[in-house]
């Protein structure tokens, strides 16, 4: 939000769903969020054009677009697929930290896992999605370990289902701010895991 004291976070599913966002394949959405100032966020209806839209989108985007679990295909990274790092395989950045009052907060993407399901796979035919979960784990492991983070948050599209489950078994996040799901959540919950807890909070789905 530009005042340092706070970060605004979308949870995906935004950039769709009206006239005008198919007109424009999302591009007007993306204009209203650099209006807004959204800092950070994962997706999921963002993937239903195509996978040359979706870059653009994200590219004009003045934000951190974050996804661990969205990797480029190992046949397309050798015609030469586009790939936010080519050793790693990622599509998009995993992961961004920002320095919030001197505090370091690790913010993780997890885009929705069955998007090749749920969406046309065809528009996006060089992308592989999923949980990931031991990719997750090595990254929170990292960014505790090796990057000093105060504070490690995963956005999320899993569900709250998906959600519940992996703060259960993976150790070191601290919040897990969930979408996709529309489950009625008035409080936080608190999911107790090897070393510690962690709470998963369902964050408001803006497109309905």
């Amino acid at each position: 939000m530009g005042d340092n004291n706070s970060l605004l976070l979308d949870g995906g599913d935004t950039w769709q769903g009206s006239g005008t966002a198919y007109k424009t394949r999302d591009r007007d959405m993306v204009d209203a969020y650099n209006l807004l100032g959204v800092d950070i966020m994962t997706g999921h209806w963002e993937y239903t054009y195509l996978d040359t839209e979706a870059l653009d989108n994200i590219k004009a985007f003045n934000g951190d677009f974050v996804a661990q679990n969205v990797k480029v295909k190992e046949e397309a990274l050798f015609d030469g697929s586009p790939t936010f790092n080519e050793d790693s395989g990622h599509a998009f950045k995993p992961y961004i930290m920002k320095e919030i009052n001197g505090t370091k907060v690790t913010v993780v993407g997890q885009s929705f896992p069955y998007t090749p399901i749920a969406n046309p796979q065809c528009f996006i035919p060089d992308w592989t999605f999923g949980i990931n979960d031991k990719d997750m784990q090595l990254i929170v492991n990292q960014m505790r370990e090796q990057e000093k983070a105060d504070v490690v948050v995963v956005l999320s599209h899993n569900g709250m289902d998906v959600e519940l489950k992996m703060a259960s078994h993976i150790t070191g996040i601290d919040v897990i701010l969930g979408g996709h799901t529309h489950d009625d959540m008035p409080a936080p919950t608190i999911v107790k895991n090897a070393s510690g807890k962690t709470l998963a909070v369902l964050m408001v789905n803006l497109s309905g």
